[in-house]
């Protein structure tokens, strides 16, 4: 099988220090010429990955009813996993500032956003591609360009018997036992020139995983396909899910929520919850565009005959990124990174060395709180940097930063509001990435009222930010009702 690995040369160093004077330093330059050159090479190899997805999937395709390939975890041995040694998770770290992280910050105002209720606007997410911003929460799936103005509304989500709690600063949903939903559900995906989404019929059992094509996003008239119980949805549905596929639809005990996701063209997977991979031996499902399970990647961390009482904590989720158009796979329970190449290939790529604090499975689920126990929670990936959110047994959060060129790893010290990056720029809420795009982008959606609330924050009055009199200014001048989108785009 013919592989494709990406050897990154990172020409610039860069160094961590406090944000009074001392910052994390970084050659431009040189990193841009480098990152220029880069993406001309990754954009050649991304169309030529593709097109070998495509031709492997359709040579698959014709394959025998029932073939599965076995699972291969081999190490590269022209690339070799990189070992992160996160000798004191409870270091104090080095302080760090937003300014020392992005190039630039640009916010505006989304316009005509379709549903006005209350619920609509308090659980929104986003994702950049290209000039696409689409955003998804409870009440659907909607596409804006990078000025705020609505392109379409892909899916209306309908939600019954749901009621909300009013509070200083924020809402909370209340739903009944018996609450309907039909719609958009879970997390969204931009891949080539589709987007996928799963969409879920609650009251008939119903969850399919379908695409929409770029091309008929922005139509006015958005094809609606109706395959089972009268239901239309957009685009095209792929394949329904089912219990097998699922991965988490075996166990009943604590969450068994799962997720699919295209990893290439042709090639989707779906990944259980934490306690039903552990429990089951599954790490990940890998299905093909004939909805055939092709193959089964196995649980390291089984867990047989377990009898104590199931606490639940976060991270309960197998989880996954992507970095310059390849997906990645870790877990709170496993050490490794893995880059998936479709169809069986999980390549170790980095390894993370807790040492005496690493947890295992059994004091991950059972009860009791050991002190300096941790798991890594959250991993996003620049040219030179990995953002590690890792936690304690306890849930409390830490946060550090891999310096791809020196190897090295470095706490970072909590900001004023106890996580994340201190906002030196606009004297806003602590910063953490929650996703990034391939031009390391990050965008995220607050109502204006949220904003208004924060910047009467005393705490962050006390920042000293160089930007606070114009990004308040603006905020002032906006209806409480209005939604407002941050983009930050990241340094490599």
């Amino acid at each position: 099988m013919k592989r494709y690995s990406i050897i990154l040369i990172a020409t610039s160093v860069w160094l961590i220090f406090s944000c009074g004077g001392n910052k994390l330093k970084t050659n431009e330059r040189a990193s841009s010429k480098q990152i220029l050159t880069e993406e001309g090479q990754l954009a050649k190899i991304a169309v030529e990955r593709e097109e070998y997805e495509k031709q492997l999937a359709d040579s698959i395709a014709k394959l025998p009813k029932g073939f599965r390939f076995k699972e291969d975890r081999k190490v590269d041995p022209v690339n070799p996993p990189m070992i992160i040694v996160i000798s004191n998770p409870t270091n104090k770290g080095v302080k760090l500032c937003l300014s020392d992280i992005v190039n630039s910050i640009d916010y505006f105002v989304l316009e005509q956003f379709p549903d006005t209720s209350i619920y609509a606007k308090t659980q929104l997410r986003a994702k950049i591609d290209g000039t696409n911003i689409f955003i998804h929460g409870l009440s659907g799936l909607y596409v804006y360009d990078l000025k705020g103005k609505l392109k379409n509304t892909i899916l209306e989500n309908k939600i019954s018997k749901m009621g909300v709690r009013i509070f200083s600063g924020g809402y909370q949903l209340r739903y009944e036992q018996d609450v309907n939903f039909y719609g958009q559900i879970g997390e969204i995906w931009c891949y080539g020139n589709h987007l996928f989404f799963t969409a879920h019929d609650k009251t008939n059992d119903l969850f399919d995983f379908r695409k929409v094509n770029f091309d008929k996003i922005f139509s006015p008239n958005l094809p609606l396909n109706s395959e089972s119980h009268q239901i239309q949805f957009p685009g095209e549905k792929l394949f329904h899910l089912n219990k097998d596929q699922q991965c988490g639809g075996f166990s009943d005990r604590l969450n068994s929520v799962s997720y699919t996701r295209p990893v290439g063209e042709g090639f989707y997977m779906n990944f259980p919850s934490l306690w039903a991979a552990t429990e089951l031996g599954k790490d990940a499902v890998v299905i093909n565009n004939n909805n055939d399970t092709i193959c089964i990647f196995s649980n390291l961390n089984k867990i047989e005959n377990f009898t104590k009482t199931l606490i639940s904590r976060g991270g309960t989720c197998i989880s996954t990124y992507d970095y310059k158009n390849q997906s990645y796979l870790y877990t709170a329970l496993c050490d490794t990174i893995f880059r998936i190449v479709p169809p069986n290939r999980f390549i170790p790529v980095y390894v993370f060395d807790y040492g005496k604090y690493k947890i295992s499975p059994l004091e991950y689920f059972s009860p009791g709180e050991p002190k300096n126990k941790y798991y890594c929670s959250e991993i996003l990936e620049t040219s030179n940097k990995l953002f590690i959110k890792y936690k304690g047994i306890e849930d409390h959060s830490e946060y550090g930063i891999y310096d791809k060129t020196s190897k090295e790893f470095f706490p970072i010290s909590n900001s004023i509001q106890g996580s994340g990056i201190t906002d030196d720029i606009n004297g806003f809420h602590s910063y953490w990435p929650e996703y990034l795009n391939e031009n390391n982008e990050d965008c995220r959606i607050y109502r204006v009222d949220q904003l208004k609330y924060a910047i009467k924050d005393r705490s962050l009055q006390s920042i000293k930010a160089k930007d606070r009199q114009k990004f308040e200014q603006f905020v002032n001048s906006l209806r409480d009702e209005s939604l407002v989108a941050i983009i930050y785009k990241l340094k490599p």
